[in-house]
């Protein structure tokens, strides 16, 4: 029996199998199966929980993509309050937003949202990034870090 094996790992009959198996294994996840959400301003508040401000009617789930364009157009949300504790894929601001994103994130002991986690591309063309305003302590802060890892 310790023979057959050896003959089969000599004949390439198995190493093959492994080294596939093992160059699959390797293959980057991102952007397998991911949606792009385009901010489209129509709901009750500015809220980017609230599924009613993106085309997609859901908001943006972990290595999901985000878009904001000129879609908003018309509709009553043009800004945005960032206040979704996910890692986000691909942020795109078109040079045609006009709108500000104010990105909830808190100093860690202020709030569980610590971080907007960007795992690609953060491309700013157009409107801005803002924070809340720090009233009495500093408690708001954007710490984005944003990865590029392909």
């Amino acid at each position: 029996m310790k023979g057959t094996k050896r003959k089969l790992l000599l004949n390439g009959l198995w190493m093959p199998r492994v080294l596939w198996i093992a160059a699959l294994w390797s293959l980057p996840l991102t952007g397998w199966g991911q949606t792009t959400h385009t901010w489209v301003g129509n709901g009750a508040d500015a809220l980017a929980t609230t599924v009613e401000n993106w085309d997609s009617s859901a908001a943006p789930a972990p290595g999901d993509s985000v878009l904001f364009s000129n879609a908003h157009a018309g509709n009553p949300q043009t800004n945005c309050t960032w206040d979704l504790d996910v890692a986000i894929e691909d942020w795109t601001q078109t040079e045609d937003y006009s709108g500000t994103v104010t990105i909830e994130t808190r100093y860690p002991g202020f709030g569980a949202f610590t971080n907007l986690l960007i795992n690609g591309d953060a491309t700013l063309e157009g409107g801005a990034w803002r924070h809340q305003d720090n009233y009495m302590y500093t408690a708001a802060r954007i710490p984005s870090p944003v990865w590029k890892a392909r």
